[in-house]
C-alpha cells in the first residue's frame, strides 16, 4: 500500500462518502472545470489547447503558469490509471473519492502544496453503507430526523423516560414544534427500542445509521 506524504493533512471520516467511497482527497486544481463529469478526454483536449496557447485568455480557470499546466497534466494521468472513482468540482477545489487507497495516495502526493487534505475512517476501520463511526457513544443506532409537519410530544415524553434513547436538545426542540426542517438526530440503544421508535416517528426518520465504535 502506498504511503501518504506526512505533510498532507489527514482527517477522520465517520461514514462512506456518497454512500459508496471510503476515502476522499481534496486538492486545489487550477483547471478543475475541465475534469467535471469525469470526462478525461475533454480534459486532455483542453489541456492540449492551453499548451498551444489558444486558451491563455481564460484566466478564470487560474491556469497561469506552466507549473499549473504540469500539475493538471499529472492529475489527468493519475485519473486515467485510477480504478472506480467519483469527482466533485467546486472550483478551485477538486474532490476525488475512491475505495482504492493507492489512488488516493497518488492524487494527494502529486503536489502536497495543492493538497488540502485527505479523509479516511479512523484506524482505517472497515465500514459499509448505512454505518457510522462514533466515539464514546454506547448506542447501536443514530437516527436522523427529516422534515416534520406535526409535533411529536408523546414521543419526546416517552424518550425522556427511557434510558435507551438519547436525544439532543436541538432534536427535542424540533420534535416539539408543529413544523421543522429536519436534520436533528438522536441515538437508540438496540433493535428492540428502534422498533418502538418507528411506531412513534417512523415516517419522519430520514436516515438510520448503525453505529460502529471507533477504536482510536
Amino acid at each position: 500500500m502506498s504511503k501518504i506524504n506526512p505533510l498532507v493533512k489527514v482527517k477522520h471520516s465517520q461514514r462512506l462518502f456518497e454512500n459508496q467511497f471510503k476515502y476522499k482527497a481534496v486538492v486545489v486544481c487550477p483547471g478543475g472545470h475541465w475534469f467535471r463529469g469525469k470526462n478525461l478526454d475533454y480534459a486532455q483536449e483542453m489541456l492540449n489547447d492551453w499548451n498551444k496557447g489558444g486558451l491563455q485568455k481564460n484566466q478564470w480557470l487560474n491556469i497561469k503558469s506552466d507549473a499549473d499546466y504540469q500539475y493538471c497534466l499529472g492529475l489527468l494521468n493519475v485519473l486515467k490509471n485510477a480504478t472506480d472513482f467519483y469527482l466533485r468540482i467546486e472550483h478551485p477545489l477538486l474532490s476525488f473519492y475512491s475505495n482504492n487507497y493507492n489512488d488516493i495516495a497518488s492524487v494527494a502526493n502529486l503536489d502536497v502544496k495543492k493538497t488540502k487534505y485527505i479523509a479516511e475512517p479512523p484506524g482505517n476501520t472497515d465500514i459499509t453503507q448505512g454505518e457510522i463511526i462514533l466515539k464514546r457513544i454506547d448506542f447501536d443506532f443514530k437516527v436522523t430526523v427529516g422534515v416534520t409537519r406535526q409535533n411529536f410530544k408523546n414521543f419526546v415524553q416517552w424518550s425522556d423516560n427511557s434510558k435507551k434513547v438519547k436525544m439532543t436538545k436541538s432534536c427535542k426542540t424540533a420534535l416539539l414544534k408543529d413544523r421543522s426542517w429536519g436534520g436533528s438526530y438522536f441515538y437508540v440503544k438496540d433493535e428492540q427500542t428502534l422498533t418502538m421508535v418507528k411506531m412513534f416517528i417512523g415516517g419522519e426518520m430520514a436516515r438510520i445509521d448503525k453505529v460502529i465504535k471507533a477504536t482510536k
